[in-house]
């Protein structure tokens, strides 16, 4: 296991409230557990969605799926869960859809400050 994943006994907390899992209503997922891996990584690492590495999938496979999974609250019961734990700590935010927020935001900035300097440049 590495640093930033979950160990088995975490896994095992909140494997049934994921979506895809076997036996759920929908398309079953490949491995809900490399995928939360991989948002924790960025998390934890603070680094863009383009620099994810490839054991965790395609960045942007794993940016979308956080996202509708975000949209749905999934999210917010899965760092619920996890932040009881003492080594989880840095999971507690008052507001998971607050951490959404201040990361669409500053998407946004980086947007806005790309499209000025291309227009200033025209």
């Amino acid at each position: 296991m590495r640093r930033h994943e979950l160990t088995d006994e975490q896994f095992k907390k909140i494997e049934n409230m994921l979506p895809g899992r076997e036996g759920h209503v929908g398309v079953t997922a490949q491995d809900n557990r490399l995928f939360i891996n991989g948002v924790l990584w960025i998390f934890k690492t603070g680094a863009p969605w383009r620099d994810l590495p490839e054991r965790y999938s395609h960045w942007k496979s794993v940016h979308r799926r956080f996202s509708r999974w975000s949209r749905a609250g999934i999210f917010d019961r899965i760092f619920r869960v996890l932040s009881e734990e003492a080594d989880m700590e840095f999971l507690l935010v008052e507001d998971f859809h607050d951490l959404i927020t201040v990361f669409t935001n500053f998407i946004l900035t980086i947007k806005y400050r790309k499209f000025i300097s291309i227009m200033n440049d025209t």
